[in-house]
């Protein structure tokens, strides 16, 4: 899971002012089986094109790496222009 708060340190170092709000949670792994329709992170990383070494999986610093890689990645791509929708588009469809 990453934690909008996570990314503070890095924020706050590089002058920048996060686009989320202070008491955002952002659950990758959510987002990543929305975005790919998996929930293995190593799954996730070959759907979406990110290198994931099984031998390196599961240290603390390779999977938080390996996450935040998944995290920008969605979030890049994700079309941030809402206002252009309508509801109809929005509507979250249970199978």
């Amino acid at each position: 899971m990453l934690i909008a708060s996570y990314l503070q340190p890095f924020l706050i170092s590089n002058n920048k002012k996060s686009p989320f709000h202070p008491f955002s949670v952002l659950d990758t792994v959510t987002l990543g089986a929305l975005h790919t329709k998996q929930t293995v992170l190593a799954r996730i990383c070959d759907v979406l094109d990110i290198d994931y070494d099984s031998k390196l999986a599961h240290s603390a610093a390779y999977d938080s790496d390996v996450t935040a890689q998944v995290f920008c990645k969605i979030i890049n791509e994700f079309d941030h222009d809402i206002s252009s929708y309508t509801h109809n588009q929005i509507i979250i469809k249970i199978p």
